[in-house]
Order: structure tokens, then sequence, then C-alpha cells
């Protein structure tokens, strides 16, 4: 009786050291991995920017610092391998909603523009954590001040300023296992303000993230996203 315990407990342990034998993270690693991961969080940081003229020949104005913070939604795919899941997979598209404070500057006077900032960036990771992206930014005009300005010796008015501006975005980072990433990022108009004035604006984006992975496993991540 002892030998038949004996020979069926041997043939138990040696079919579990077979399948921990499979792939050196065990039993775990045949469950189905994540093709799709999803994150969501808030930013905050700051804007340096400024307005280029269209033409030589047009006015342009140096750089302002401003505010910009809103909301973040990652989706990451395409895993590395069959053992990981997409939380470190090789691409993601993350659309942001952002508050923006932009405009320029030259020398006594100041153009400050808010926008309602939309960026769709399509991020590609070479490796695990460096990202670099690039994306279409949309931004909705919901303020601007002063109505009018003086540069040089000719009169600006804006009070029909656009609504809307596009813009292109530019960007790269690193992003850690434990989701706190660095990175940068470069946006540039691509249309003038509006007839009168014939300026697009331009602007570099420093910021904090802070994002919660969503799902059964969710847990949560910071980043530093630029």
């Amino acid at each position: 009786m002892k030998k038949h315990v004996f020979v069926m407990g041997l043939a138990l342990l040696l079919s579990t050291l077979a399948m921990y034998a499979q792939s050196p993270f065990g039993i775990e690693s045949q469950t189905k991995q994540k093709k799709v991961s999803l994150s969501l969080g808030i930013t905050a940081g700051a804007n340096i920017s400024g307005l280029l003229g269209v033409s030589t020949s047009d006015p342009s104005m140096g750089l302002k610092p401003g505010f910009t913070g809103g909301g973040v939604f990652q989706i990451r795919f395409i895993p590395r391998n069959n053992r990981s899941g997409a939380e470190s997979g090789w691409m993601a598209i993350q659309p942001e909603i952002r508050f923006s404070m932009q405009g320029g500057k030259q020398n006594q006077t100041s153009l400050n523009l808010s926008y309602l900032s939309i960026p769709v960036m399509v991020q590609f990771y070479p490796t695990k954590g460096l990202y670099l992206e690039a994306g279409p930014v949309v931004n909705i005009n919901v303020g601007h001040s002063p109505n009018n300005f003086q540069l040089g010796d000719k009169q600006y008015e804006i009070a029909g300023l656009q609504a809307h501006d596009v813009m292109l975005g530019v960007g790269l980072g690193y992003l850690f296992d434990f989701g706190l990433g660095l990175g940068i990022r470069y946006n540039h108009g691509l249309m003038a303000l509006n007839k009168s004035l014939p300026m697009k604006n331009y602007c570099i984006q420093a910021g904090v993230s802070y994002l919660f992975r969503l799902g059964k496993t969710a847990h949560r991540a910071t980043s530093i996203d630029f």
C-alpha cells in the first residue's frame, strides 16, 4: 500500500515539475495574457509657448509660460511576446483632454490664448520602456486677451480669433515598469490664428500624469508625461 502511495506521489510530483519546466513562469504563465491594456488618469504641468509668423514678413512673438492640465486615457496593445501582457506592448494610443494656456510675448506686449486641447498620440515602444510619439492636436478656443494689441507700428485686432487650431505633436520618453515615466513633447501649429493675425502657435509641454490601469488586475501607475 505504501509503495502504491509512493509511486502515485512521485508521478504527481514529476507531472507538476514537467508543467513548470515548460515555462520559467510556471502554471500562471499558462493563462491567457491580455491583448489590450487600458489606463485612465490625470495630468498637469507647464507650457512654454510662442507664436511664429506664417511668412517671413509676418510678425512673431517670443516665449511665455503657461499651464496645462486634464485627463489621459491610454490604450496599449501588441504584447512583446506570448509570455507578456499588453501593459508592456509595442504600441499605444493615448487620447487626452487638456486645458492649455498658450500665446506669446514681445517686449511689453503679451497675447494670452486659452484652449480646450484634444491630443491623440500614437506611441511606439522600441523597448519595453522607451517610447516615441506623434499625433494631431485639436485646440478649441475658450478665451483670449487682450482684444487688440500693437506690434511695432501696426495694430492687431483679434476679436475674430479662430475658434479652433490644429497642431502636430511629437515627443519621446521613458516609462518604467512600475509606471513612472519621463518625456518631452513639442506641438507645432498648422494654421494661422486668423486673417488679421497671421501667426501660428507652437509650444513645449512638460507635466506629471497619474494613471490607473483598468481591469481585473488593476493597479495604479505613476508617470511624468511631457
